[in-house]
């Protein structure tokens, strides 16, 4: 039997890296998509192959450069993945107007690069269903992280966009995320959420990365064939408050 094929980016670690697991375990093959941490990523691949006995793959590529983008691009023709899942991005700190260049890489790597690779996968004939991670705050102001925040908003715009554009055959939809917890397997999230975050969601704890990881699974699945257009907003009910 041939199974199914998604490409996740910003696959080497956090979100993307508990999405690919999830994948893997329900029987996808992966195409996964790292820069700087292309080393966790081959790391995790190897390990999903042993475990769940899927096809994984690694590409490194830079997002932020047309030659990058191009490039994967190229590689999603070829291949044609049925599943597509964006969770590469920067977080850049800064008031507003503080770094034009960090603005610059949001978007690159951001709205940018996933219209171009949502193009490609689509154009290749077999996308079946797309999922981009958002942000929660993307229709609120965030002090310090405009750049980050922006590129997010943007984000979403192409989500919609795309999901009226590639209907009826294939399916974009936006998980937007709140607080998520760091993971016990992955060194690179730093310190855990201060209670004073966590006391304004209405579940009063964070959203995990496996949580994460099962929406969107369930996204790329026949399961939620009736789901496009949607932003569906995963932050413990932070945003009702």
């Amino acid at each position: 039997m041939t199974r199914p094929l998604a490409l996740v980016t910003g696959a080497g670690q956090r979100v993307g890296a508990a999405i690919a697991r999830q994948l893997a375990e329900e029987g996808w093959s992966l195409l996964l998509h790292a820069f700087r941490s292309g080393g966790p990523a081959s790391e995790l691949a190897q390990q999903l192959e042993r475990s769940t006995g899927v096809c994984c793959d690694v590409v490194t590529a830079d997002l932020r450069s047309d030659e990058g983008r191009a490039a994967l691009c190229e590689l999603i023709r070829e291949q044609a993945p049925e599943g597509f899942v964006h969770c590469a991005s920067p977080y850049p700190a800064g008031p507003l107007g503080d770094s034009s260049s960090a603005m610059v890489e949001a978007f690159e790597i951001g709205p940018i690069a996933a219209s171009e690779l949502l193009r490609a996968a689509y154009d290749a004939g077999n996308l079946q269903s797309a999922v981009m991670m958002l942000d929660a705050r993307a229709d609120r102001g965030w002090a310090g992280r405009s750049a980050y925040l922006a590129a997010k908003a943007a984000l979403e715009s192409v989500t919609l966009t795309a999901a009226l554009e590639f209907a009826p055959r294939a399916r974009v939809n936006g998980l937007a995320l709140g607080a998520v917890e760091p993971t016990p397997w992955d060194a690179s999230w730093g310190e855990k959420l201060p209670d004073a975050v966590l006391a304004q969601t209405l579940t009063g704890r964070a959203v995990t990365p496996d949580e994460v990881a099962r929406l969107t699974a369930l996204l790329l699945s026949p399961s939620s064939a009736g789901v496009t257009g949607s932003i569906w907003r995963v932050d413990g009910g932070r945003m009702v408050r």
